[in-house]
């Protein structure tokens, strides 16, 4: 997925598992609009995806921020509860070789508004396998784009400010030729169609690493981070209204990573004085409401 990105054009950076867990959500959601997680996750590589997308941890604050989780979550070693934010989980009841359409209409499958192709079922057909089980514990609310006979497979949500994309799916396998096709570039296309709060369509922390059946365990070993940094000038196809202000003296939260974003007006959330507003002013809010 690394190498993909590159093609399509876009700039990456990378961190480890180990390194994500120490980084500062606000720090990176000012500079990145997307974390992914490759598929063939073994079972290290589960145990800190669930640290990472528990509340408070790196993951479920980065999205709860109004940045894009993409979190490929299919493995080898069996059920894993809790992979994504809000307690999706993955069940290894069967892989698939082919999946059915959900929501014809979806973006992902549009392709055109982010300059990507029109998906049809033969795009996920014979990737051998192109899924390995099917997604559980769904919000409500979540749109499920893909499902197999099992249940679903690809499937997207809202959570905080931000937006959650979890799959099944065996995306960019080096064994899967055609799992680096249209779908692959689609997805990466696509989750980096939203700016500021991921709530409206455009721009990507990404965590990618090079997914293999036979990936070790070792924690030196897992999955790294890709970094495409957000397109603050893209304009959306379908627009959704963002999380209305409510100006309240002194500035919220919400406010001041909203005039870091440049989703709202500045007005008052510039708060230690400097002419600017960055994450030096969510640590003044903090000192003030003290």
């Amino acid at each position: 997925m690394f190498n993909l990105s590159q093609t399509l054009g876009l700039s990456n950076g990378s961190k480890s598992f180990l390194a994500l867990s120490g980084s500062y959500p606000v720090e990176l959601r000012n500079q990145y609009q997307v974390v992914y997680i490759p598929p063939g996750l073994g079972a290290t590589n589960y145990a800190w995806l669930q640290e990472l997308v528990s509340t408070g941890g790196f993951i479920e604050e980065f999205v709860s921020l109004g940045g894009v989780a993409v979190i490929n979550a299919g493995g080898l070693v069996g059920d894993q509860p809790d992979i994504a934010p809000g307690g999706v989980g993955f069940s290894m009841v069967a892989s698939h070789d082919d999946e059915e359409i959900n929501a014809p209409d979806h973006l992902y499958l549009a392709g055109i508004p982010f300059g990507g192709d029109v998906l049809g079922p033969d795009d996920f057909n014979g990737w051998g396998p192109t899924d390995l089980g099917i997604l559980t514990n769904l919000p409500d609310d979540a749109t499920i784009v893909l499902y197999n006979s099992d249940g679903p497979s690809w499937a997207e949500y809202q959570y905080g400010a931000g937006r959650v994309i979890v799959t099944t799916l065996t995306y960019c396998w080096d064994t899967e030729p055609k799992s680096q096709g249209a779908a692959a570039s689609n997805l990466l296309l696509y989750s980096r169609f939203y700016s500021g709060f991921a709530t409206t369509p455009a721009p990507t922390v990404t965590a990618t690493g090079s997914p293999t059946p036979t990936r070790s365990l070792k924690p030196t070993n897992t999955p790294t981070a890709t970094f495409t940094p957000i397109n603050r000038t893209q304009t959306p196809a379908t627009p959704t209204p963002t999380p209305p202000a409510t100006p309240t003296p002194p500035p919220t939260l919400v406010d001041v990573i909203g005039a870091i974003f440049q989703e709202t007006d500045s007005g008052e959330a510039d708060l230690n004085g400097d002419g600017e507003v960055t994450a030096a002013d969510v640590t003044s809010l903090i000192e003030l409401i003290q």
